[in-house]
């Protein structure tokens, strides 16, 4: 499979398009790509670069064989291996933006984002386009010192909602959607001291229409389970205990899938992970007498997946104490294999999402050490070195997904040095 190297604008990097060892890969080892371009802010036109390479810069070292169609950023034609990303365009947001998502709040089928401010205690929303571009800034009050948040339906509504985590006034924020891009003022879930983490799941019934919320709280060593109404109220449960010494993540998912379909929680901290199943009821089992083992030492952000599209749900981590992505392949309930990578200075967060093409889900990694995106390649049974591409400053979270119709995913940051986000859309 041939390869190419992290690409800026619309031309590739010199001899970074194509596999020109004969060996199938353009990279060996952790081969870093060292990009740079400059920042392009949200109201000018983004630079365009020129139009490639063409053929006749393409080299092998061997001329006489054929390998194939050497992949080419900006020619509208995706290829297998390609990770072709353009130059970060900025959008200002609030103080601080310390998290970020992607969801339709407005209905419009295109994907919005929202960031949760930690140093105004805002959320700032602005519209998709639908095209890549982003609409003018909202903003909404949320309580003190807000961490995180995520998307959730928590009501009758058809548009996205948000739950946000503010760490200061221990509790969550919940705004609904108005139906028409806005958010009804927020309202409060009292949770455990200093909550830091949230995740979405359906606890009380695999089939409900509406989003139950788990928020973790590492002062307390637990974790809470708002159970939703289905009209933006929730009744708590738990609170239930951690097992990790040091608990800094949380995520929900069906990874018990042998033997039901029910949510689980799963907390991650320091080198650890603790399990506990769900039994359909919004109730969790404290059922992890010794924690998991992981190949970190200070893991700092989780997310779930499923890296090969197959049936069972796996956990993706970055730890920044020796700078490492992670990813745990479940088996349906028997534990988790590892398989590990080096990524760059003091990573923030990550996303899993097949960037290259050959339908296994890549790690997309948000570095604040050196203020860059990070891909690192997958292929279902180890990592193929690390891809930088150019960010804000000091991202503090990261989120993949088709900003703008071409089917290739793009990545958005939140940068807390710098007060907005960065789209890096993909160039294909």
């Amino acid at each position: 499979m041939q390869r190419s190297i992290a690409v800026l604008s619309l031309a590739c990097l010199a001899a970074a398009c194509g596999d020109s060892s004969g060996d199938g890969d353009a990279s060996s080892g952790d081969t870093t790509a060292d990009a740079s371009a400059s920042m392009t802010n949200a109201d000018d036109a983004p630079s365009t670069g020129d139009d490639g390479p063409s053929d006749d810069d393409a080299t092998t070292d061997d001329p006489t064989t054929d390998t194939g169609p050497i992949p080419t950023c900006g020619d509208g034609a995706p290829d297998l291996g390609e990770v072709c990303l353009q130059p970060p365009v900025a959008y200002a947001m609030g103080l601080a933006p310390a998290d970020l998502v992607l969801g339709d709040f407005d209905g419009d089928g295109e994907l919005d984002v929202a960031t949760a401010n930690q140093d105004d205690d805002t959320v700032s929303v602005r519209l998709g386009s639908g095209d890549g571009t982003f609409g003018a800034e909202a903003v909404y009050g949320v309580g003190t010192d807000p961490v995180a948040l995520e998307v959730g339906r928590f009501d009758a509504g058809t548009d996205d909602d948000l739950v946000v985590v503010n760490r200061g006034s221990g509790d969550v924020s919940i705004l609904l959607a108005d139906g028409a891009g806005g958010f009804a003022p927020a309202t409060t879930e009292i949770v455990g001291t200093t909550p830091v983490d949230v995740a979405i799941g359906s606890f009380n019934s695999v089939d409900d229409s509406d989003d139950d919320i788990v928020v973790l709280s590492p002062a307390d060593g637990q974790y809470t389970v708002l159970l939703s109404n289905a009209d933006g109220t929730f009744v708590a449960s738990g609170p239930f205990d951690t097992g990790v010494l040091t608990p800094a993540t949380i995520v929900a998912q069906s990874f018990n899938s042998v033997t039901d379909d029910f949510f689980d929680v799963f907390v991650l901290g320091g080198g650890n992970y603790c399990g506990d199943p769900g039994d359909g009821t919004g109730a969790l089992a404290d059922s992890c007498p010794a924690p998991g083992v992981v190949a970190a030492a200070n893991i700092v952000r989780a997310t779930t997946t499923r890296f090969d599209g197959g049936a069972t749900w796996d956990i993706a981590l970055v730890e920044d104490m020796n700078d490492r992505v992670l990813f745990l392949p479940g088996n349906g309930g028997a534990g988790f294999q590892q398989i590990g990578a080096n990524v760059a200075a003091d990573p923030s967060d990550v996303f899993a999402i097949d960037v290259d093409g050959n339908d296994v889900r890549d790690a997309v990694v948000a570095h604040r050490g050196d203020d860059s995106v990070g891909i690192v390649p997958f292929d279902g049974v180890a990592f193929d070195g690390l891809l930088e591409f150019p960010a804000g400053m000091g991202p503090s979270a990261i989120k993949a997904a088709d900003l703008d119709g071409d089917t290739i995913p793009d990545v958005v940051t939140a940068n807390a040095a710098g007060d907005d986000i960065t789209v890096l859309l993909s160039d294909p």
